[in-house]
């Protein structure tokens, strides 16, 4: 007897399921944005998620992604004023929260809204994000944020230093592709870029005419009045988010602290409560490392079904929560390549613990002799090393976003050069887990009037291999506020405090813990020509003779988020 036949399930495409409808929305200052709003051809009151993107309209507004059917929503997508088809002009962050919500504003007046909205969207779509719920719109019910910073001024200017491989090159190709139909740089374009000098002038190299908003950032390089118009009003927020980040993402930090910011100061108790924080071995792309963390552990794979269900429980029902079995954070633990959860950041669990540096005066390299253990130090010679910003140390790994290979990277070769300080453990004789803030106090003296201190945190495995797991820099002129600059006088020894940003990992039993010290890394970060002269103006650069010192009265040390037990896996 022949098996009976089944008629095979009608699988969902865009054009069964959706009617499209392209519109140019009016904002209050009468500029249009070209919007494309992918209806459900089933009539009736819908939800509705939205995306807003500066990015091309062809790589990025296009069909919502098919695990998206299932929340039957509206599918709207717009491109930014001054990109894409929009009528304005591109000029980052301004205007996004004010478009935002005006859109927001012309969708609740369509007869086809159901009430509820969401906001999705990664990078420059993830930030806008949070300027808009600071707005507190009735409609908004929850929204995702990816790999996305809040507070510009940390994330342009990480200690004082001009992120300056992603902003040159990032801003100046969005610039041409707003204005000059040129819409890619190339990487190899970008590093030239990131060399020339003044930087003031890079716009002038890179389109041939003054890009405002690059003049704009070079002329704020400290925290004012030009960086608070962005700032986000916490206290404002009634909406909760789900927040994703990347340990070499270089909006990691940015991540946790939006988390630990919603959890504790957002208007609304439900936007506290039914906050979420997922943070992963992700690069600002995704996953740039599969050989160390597995193929499994992309983005794709570990996040968007969450963020979905996290959009799609809000839209059915705002007042329960829609991960009530999820944790309110979640994150990789580097080192043992597995997950944890945590109800706070740093993790209850985490206590601060001082590594000390020691030498006897030679930590130049990792042929030197300096060492790094719990035992304060007592009278020792301090290190020196000749910072030459016309031969920076190059970036190499972590939060970069650029040409060559990101993320977590062997550093052996580059702990050669004798301009690194390398500081490192003896084995450990157990496993070593840490998760939270890493940071780095570091007295130190210079010949010049202003230079740069960098620190990086690495786990070295037996074989020598030298992973790298969160750095930082600071602008000796930005030492005691980011408000206030102050050069150095006359080789005078400071206090300097390095934010390493946050990590998790798990240094194996028989690992040892590194810390690299340079003053540049380039071109991740603007050169520092020595001279004290005014940020962006100056073609000059000095060498500078740096010492740091390391004795009793003096004791720089690495400060640890050490876990005090193991935290339950997921």
């Amino acid at each position: 007897m022949a098996a009976k036949r089944t008629s095979p399930r009608r699988r969902k495409t865009i054009a069964s399921e959706y009617n499209l409808l392209v519109r140019k929305i009016p904002m209050r200052d009468g500029v249009r944005l070209h919007t494309r709003i992918y209806l459900p051809r089933e009539t009736g009151r819908h939800n509705v998620i939205l995306q807003r993107t500066p990015y091309d309209k062809d790589s990025v507004l296009k069909a919502p992604e098919e695990s998206y059917f299932r929340a039957d929503a509206v599918f709207i997508h717009q491109s930014c004023r001054g990109t894409g088809m929009s009528d304005g002009v591109f000029y980052p962050w301004q205007n996004e929260a004010d478009d935002t919500e005006d859109t927001i504003r012309w969708i609740a007046g369509q007869k086809w809204f159901s009430g509820r909205l969401t906001l999705d969207g990664a990078s420059y779509g993830g930030w806008l994000q949070w300027g808009a719920a600071a707005r507190a719109p009735e409609a908004l019910v929850g929204f995702t944020p990816a790999f996305a910073p809040a507070d510009l001024y940390a994330d342009v200017y990480p200690g004082g230093a001009l992120l300056l491989h992603l902003y040159s090159g990032w801003g100046m190709s969005m610039h041409c592709a707003a204005n000059l139909s040129n819409e890619h740089i190339p990487n190899w374009e970008r590093l030239r870029l990131a060399e020339n000098l003044p930087l003031k002038d890079i716009d002038l190299a890179a389109t041939g005419e003054a890009v405002p908003f690059w003049r704009d950032w070079i002329e704020n390089p400290r925290r004012n009045a030009y960086w608070a118009q962005f700032d986000v009003d916490w206290t404002r927020i009634a909406a909760p988010a789900y927040i994703v980040g990347g340990w070499f993402d270089h909006y990691c930090n940015a991540a946790l602290e939006n988390f630990t910011a919603m959890r504790e100061r957002a208007g609304d108790p439900q936007a506290r409560a039914f906050t979420r924080c997922l943070i992963g071995p992700w690069t600002h792309t995704g996953l740039a490392n599969p050989e160390l963390f597995g193929k499994e552990t992309t983005p794709e794979a570990v996040a968007a079904d969450r963020a979905l269900r996290f959009k799609e429980g809000l839209m059915e029902n705002p007042a329960v929560d829609p991960l009530p079995d999820e944790a309110p954070v979640t994150y990789y633990m580097l080192g043992a390549k597995k997950w944890r959860t945590a109800q706070t950041w740093p993790p209850e669990n985490s206590a601060e613990e001082k590594y000390y540096l020691h030498s006897s005066g030679c930590a130049n390299s990792v042929l030197g002799n300096g060492d790094l253990n719990l035992a304060p130090p007592a009278d020792e010679q301090f290190d020196t090393c000749i910072y030459n910003p016309f031969q920076p140390v190059p970036t190499t790994g972590g939060g970069f976003l650029g040409g060559g290979k990101n993320g977590c990277l062997d550093q052996s070769e580059l702990e050669k050069r004798l301009d690194i300080l390398v500081f490192t453990s003896a084995p450990l004789d157990k496993d070593l887990e840490i998760a939270g803030r890493v940071r780095v106090v570091l007295w130190a003296s210079s010949s010049a009037p202003d230079t740069d201190f960098c620190a990086k945190l690495v786990d070295v495995a037996p074989d020598g291999t030298a992973l790298n797991l969160c750095d930082g820099i600071i602008r000796a002129r930005f030492r005691n506020s980011d408000k206030v600059e102050e050069l150095l006088e006359g080789g005078e020894i400071c206090r300097y405090l390095i934010d390493c940003r946050h990590t998790a990992n798990c240094f194996r039993a028989g690992h040892r813990l590194r810390l690299e010290l340079s003053h540049s890394n380039f071109p991740r970060f603007d050169r520092n020509p020595n001279t004290g002269a005014k940020f962006g103006d100056n073609a000059l650069m000095n060498l500078a003779k740096q010492v740091v010192y390391h004795d009793a009265a003096r004791p720089s040390h690495l400060i640890l988020p050490v876990l005090r037990q193991s935290l339950a896996t997921l």
